[in-house]
């Protein structure tokens, strides 16, 4: 996955860049998307690897980044996560979806083969994504397999993602045990 994201983050930068998005921020919402698609699964995929650990690493970052579920249904179904800019014109978008495609094709290329359901899943996924994939003129060497699902055709890399810090807003006032104090001026009235 993270040579795909960092050959995808090179090919849109300029609209990234155009809706102030920087590269922490797309591999912040990479992981995101990773992490939902996970969750999403793991009750259909029996020991799909999704710990509490997990669970609390999305949470916040959705939280801290302002990223949410939506539905989606443009010949797929379910939901995808959206959130990565404000701004809604189609190129961001399409570049959730393509992130959200990809992760979800991760997520079902080792499982399909169990589950008639997931089979279909899968299929409507592999189609998405090679659209996408042609969509944003990515290499070949990208194109997907989907009659060896346990091939993966995007190579692995390690990329840093770092998670922001949940930050709270300052209070105005603040109360302090020294505040009720009685001062010498006021205990002589």
């Amino acid at each position: 996955m993270p040579n795909f994201i960092n050959v995808i983050y090179k090919k849109v930068e300029s609209i990234l860049r155009a809706s102030n998005i920087d590269l922490a921020r797309f591999l912040q919402f990479c992981l995101a998307v990773q992490l939902f698609h996970l969750k999403r699964y793991r009750d259909t995929i029996v020991g799909l690897p999704f710990s509490r650990k997990d669970e609390d690493a999305m949470d916040h970052l959705c939280a801290v980044c302002s990223f949410h579920s939506e539905e989606y249904d443009q010949g797929g179904k379910g939901e995808i996560l959206v959130g990565l800019s404000r701004d809604t014109f189609s190129a961001i978008i399409d570049i959730e979806l393509l992130v959200n495609r990809f992760c979800e094709y991760e997520v079902l290329k080792e499982y399909c083969e169990e589950s008639p359901s997931l089979e279909e899943a899968y299929e409507t996924v592999c189609v998405s994504l090679e659209s996408l994939r042609r969509k944003f003129k990515l290499p070949a060497r990208f194109k997907y397999n989907k009659f060896k699902k346990r091939d993966n055709p995007f190579f692995k890399g390690k990329v840093e993602v770092i998670i922001p810090e949940r930050t709270l807003p300052e209070p105005k006032d603040t109360v302090t045990p020294e505040s009720f104090a009685i001062s010498p001026e006021n205990a002589a009235e």
